[in-house]
């Protein structure tokens, strides 16, 4: 369900406001957290998302800057979604504007941009502006990487992280 849901929101034909956006983002994150992530939680698994509850506050509370959804009502909305999941970790793999659209470019020669991606530059500065200031507030735990790094140090970099976690290492993003 949640993928199905994942495919309408990423549609570069599907229109809606941004109340519907979020809502929808806020289902399928539903459906992953009740389907996979508390099952694997319950179970003792380590769970790694790509994007959750923080890339929603960014993209649809900063990003789509519409007086009907603000990063407190995205947060909100989500709560719900949640059922009382929260990550230990979050790790922000960032890059200036100018790296993101020339990656951006070189990936949708293949496959084109979907819904999101075709928002343009001033939706991504909000985006990325709005991921600052999530991490200035909580910086316990999150990480900001720099990802103009090679892919190797990048990845060193999240393993380090990642193993500091699951160790209990001292001084972890989340001791």
């Amino acid at each position: 369900m949640g993928d199905a849901i994942r495919s309408v929101l990423l549609d570069p034909n599907s229109v809606m406001s941004p109340v519907t956006e979020t809502f929808l983002y806020a289902a399928a994150r539903a459906e992953h957290v009740k389907r996979i992530i508390l099952p694997a939680l319950e179970s003792g698994k380590i769970v790694v998302c790509d994007r959750f509850v923080d890339a929603s506050i960014a993209y649809q509370g900063y990003g789509m800057a519409s007086a009907d959804m603000t990063p407190e009502v995205v947060r909100e909305i989500n709560a719900h979604a949640l059922q009382g999941v929260s990550p230990d970790l979050t790790m922000i793999v960032d890059v200036p504007e100018e790296v993101a659209e020339q990656r951006l470019m070189e990936r949708s020669v293949h496959s084109g941009k979907d819904r999101i991606e075709q928002r343009g530059s001033q939706f991504f500065q909000r985006v990325r502006a709005g991921l600052r200031h999530i991490y200035e507030q909580e910086q316990h735990r999150m990480k900001w990487i720099d990802a103009t790094e090679s892919p190797e140090v990048v990845e060193q970099t999240i393993w380090r992280l990642v193993s500091q976690l699951i160790n209990g290492v001292e001084g972890s993003p989340c001791n």
